[in-house]
């Protein structure tokens, strides 16, 4: 597997990770691939952009069963890489990451100890000054926000960036069923794919508030629907088609099954998750991105967020042509709120 033209360095660190590197770097242009071993996993993260300004941006990516490179697509990253350095992580089970380990490991508290090994290892690479911000969207919102629970864990990290974050499935599932009455309403006004929309709303009428949580699947699945209808008629943007160069060290079928698998254990767990009551939990400086139509998950998930975190610095921005990714539907802006963040963070 071509994931480097070099390997040079190998570094055991506290005997349950390691990390490998590229050759001579230069920090305001780096292109490094680490792998962090922790538990029978082997975890890729793809580190690229600016490091001279000592800021270091997680991305935990969305599924759970994507991968960090599909992150790396688009305008947004390559503006973003000028300024900080983008670390583009493969969790456990996902994209690229190598498993041995059994089935009991998938499990979010496990990959909430790959990432406190991840962010050690930046630590130990780029220096304890460097600033580490984590930026979780969607599953990876999930993710960021159950580790950001944590006091000692939270101490390891600067600042949070939550992308239309899944940090409550049941709440996200309930507001996700109003968001299509209210949407399809309104859009069936205006003659917006009325026929669509109303099949959509009668679904949701089907399902009672008690049943709801045996729904979570096939709620998130006519939320996506409603968000193509949007699309369509053009009341948000598009995301396009972008280059795929950037996924050259990923295999697109390796990823795909591996995600899948991964997915599949995890979501008994994932449907029960409930973090919304623990959210004042949360200290450090926080930026909450949402797209104003996101059916998947409802911008009243970022309005708990930025009204209960404990915060001294917190910001919010509703994106008023988008749904579940600003980052690709509003990339110029998305930039533009992450750039002024990152400035300010302590």
């Amino acid at each position: 597997m071509k994931l480097l033209n070099k390997v040079f360095l190998t570094i055991l660190v506290l005997s349950s990770f390691f990390i490998i590197s590229c050759d001579d770097e230069n920090l305001s242009s780096l292109s490094d691939i680490i792998y962090i071993r922790n538990d029978k996993a082997d975890m890729p993260a793809y580190i690229h952009g600016n490091g001279s300004n000592q800021i270091f941006v997680v991305l935990l990516h969305g599924g759970p069963g994507g991968n960090g490179l599909e992150y790396r697509l688009g305008k947004y990253a390559e503006e973003l890489e000028k300024e900080v350095a983008m670390v583009y992580w493969d969790q456990r089970g996902q994209g690229m990451a190598q498993s041995n380990g059994p089935k009991n490991l998938t499990n979010i508290e496990q990959m909430a100890e790959d990432l406190e090994k991840l962010l050690l290892v930046l630590k130990d690479r780029y220096g304890p000054e460097a600033k580490m911000v984590l930026m979780g969207h969607s599953w990876g919102g999930t993710l960021g926000t159950y580790f950001l629970l944590d006091e000692k864990r939270q101490q390891l990290v600067d600042a949070w960036i939550e992308v239309d974050g899944a940090h409550d499935i049941i709440k996200l599932s309930e507001e996700s069923l109003l968001m299509i009455d209210s949407l399809g309403t309104n859009q069936i006004r205006v003659e917006n794919s009325a026929k669509d929309w109303q099949a959509l709303i009668d679904w949701t009428h089907k399902i009672t508030p008690d049943s709801v949580k045996h729904f979570t699947g096939e709620i998130n699945q006519k939320s996506w629907e409603a968000i193509a209808l949007l699309e369509e008629d053009e009341v948000i943007n598009s995301i396009g088609h972008t280059s795929l160069e950037e996924l050259r060290p990923l295999s697109l079928i390796t990823s795909y099954f591996s995600g899948l698998a991964t997915s599949n254990l995890l979501f008994e767990e994932i449907e029960k998750i409930e973090m919304t009551e623990q959210l004042h939990k949360i200290n450090i400086p926080c930026l909450f991105l949402w797209g104003k139509y996101d059916v998947v998950v409802s911008p009243q998930l970022a309005k708990d967020a930025f009204e209960l975190v404990s915060s001294d610095l917190k910001f919010v921005h509703y994106f008023e042509k988008s749904a579940h990714s600003p980052m690709s539907t509003e990339p110029d802006l998305f930039v533009e709120k992450v750039r002024a963040f990152v400035q300010v963070i302590p």
